[in-house]
């Protein structure tokens, strides 16, 4: 490639290829992971970039060593250099660099961007654009602020609201509908709130992962050395095997037939060792998962920097729309046991008389068929708590569903999330 390469590549002369720059490559590949969450704008980038990571542009003879400008960011996103892929004269052509994202990653921030990637500068930041979409035409919604004088109270007041940019010339919507920020917000404390429990039902989840906690760790023990031991046993049979091929003791149809089988063996072993959840770590993510269940309204409602709640929003699925007026989105899986299952269970508790609810601990006989339909049937091997199907560990499936269900939906959403963007 003539000419200097993108940022976070840089020149080798003497192979004359493209290399990754080595102090810039990685994060230029985070300002795509930002960008790629839907939650930070190229000016929000560029402004972390400049101030908190120190980035400057690459030291040359006559140039450089300068903060990137707002159209050097905009250019960085609008080039399909990044993704292995050279363009010249119109024309794409595979390179030899290596990508630094795939053609996916590409296609879903020039969306971001709008319709060819072009700049679109933004004047102040809001809370939801970028988030929500029209339902009948698939439009962002965009926002705007108006200064509204209040006689009755004698002070201007600014108000925030949210319409579609109907921008496509191909898509035309009718449903051109003004919402304004707070009714949003209400919408969005009403969804939050199916998915929110009460603090007694996260103090005992809290209680239950603490109890159950030495047991499995003593269990999942036993069998991690039942397993390696077994993989040593094999391991030295299979060095018998062949020693006794070396001294021509079997002959090779029948060497490589037990041979593929102990191999077989061996590398389901091993791959079920390679696949193992860190029990510590699962804990944790659990925990956290009930703990923001409880206080998921809270949080949303004390956050005063639209940024943080837009990302609480985000947390809760994706595909958010409005329907004439209406918010909707598609709830994660790890949600799904609580907004389905759990208000027939906190039901049952505000049905107890309250003089028999004092006593609010896991001892209170009167509050044991509510704790024993929250918890569930226990795992016989709690390696496979995070791993079984939804309804696995129900009492009565499928109604009744449990805190392990819970653990084992929110824990498997947390893992893809973490995997996919590492």
């Amino acid at each position: 490639m003539p000419g200097i390469p993108p940022l976070g590549y840089i020149n080798e002369v003497i192979d004359k290829t493209i290399i990754p720059d080595p102090d810039r490559f990685q994060l230029v590949r985070k300002m795509w992971d930002m960008m790629l969450t839907g939650s930070y704008n190229p000016a929000t980038i560029l402004e972390t970039a400049s101030n908190e990571w120190g980035f400057r542009t690459r030291k040359y003879r006559n140039s450089g060593n300068k903060e990137l400008s707002l159209s050097g960011i905009y250019k960085l996103f609008n080039s399909i250099f990044y993704t292995g892929t050279i363009e010249c004269k119109g024309k794409l052509y595979r390179g030899s660099h290596v990508p630094m994202i795939t053609t996916e990653e590409f296609d879903y921030v020039q969306q971001i961007l709008g319709r060819r990637g072009r700049p679109r500068p933004i004047k102040r930041a809001f809370a939801y654009t970028g988030l929500l979409r029209c339902h009948n035409c698939g439009h962002f919604y965009t926002a705007e602020s108006k200064l509204k004088y209040i006689k009755a109270v004698n002070e201007t007041k600014k108000f925030v609201y949210y319409h579609t940019s109907s921008r496509s010339k191909t898509k035309n919507c009718t449903a051109h509908m003004w919402i304004g920020e707070s009714e949003l917000e209400n919408q969005i404390l009403d969804r939050i709130g199916t998915f929110s429990i009460r603090k007694e039902f996260l103090d005992w989840a809290l209680e239950i992962l603490d109890r159950e906690k030495p047991t499995e760790q003593d269990t999942t023990e036993r069998i991690e050395a039942s397993k390696e031991s077994t993989v040593q046993k094999l391991e030295s049979e299979l060095s018998e095997l062949t020693r006794m091929r070396y001294k021509g003791f079997i002959d090779d149809d029948e060497y490589l037939k037990e041979r593929k089988g102990i191999e077989g063996k061996l590398g389901t072993l091993k791959g079920k060792s390679e696949q193992k959840i860190e029990e510590q770590d699962t804990e944790e993510l659990t925990r956290d998962a009930f703990t923001f269940s409880h206080y998921c309204r809270y949080h949303f409602s004390a956050a005063r920097d639209p940024q943080k709640r837009k990302e609480i929003v985000q947390s809760f699925g994706s595909n958010h729309t409005l329907r004439d007026g209406k918010l909707d989105f598609d709830a994660n899986c790890w949600l799904e046991p609580i907004q389905k299952q759990y208000p027939e269970i906190e039901k049952r508790f505000m049905a107890i008389e309250p003089s028999k609810k004092l006593d609010l601990t896991m001892n209170n006989e009167c509050l044991q068929p509510v704790i024993l339909s929250w918890q569930g049937r226990k795992e016989s091997d709690p390696r496979f708590w995070f791993w079984r199907p939804k309804y696995y560990h129900c009492t009565t499936p499928p109604r009744g569903q449990t805190i392990l269900v819970f653990a084992s939906l929110c824990a498997r959403w947390f893992f893809c999330s973490f995997y996919r963007t590492s």
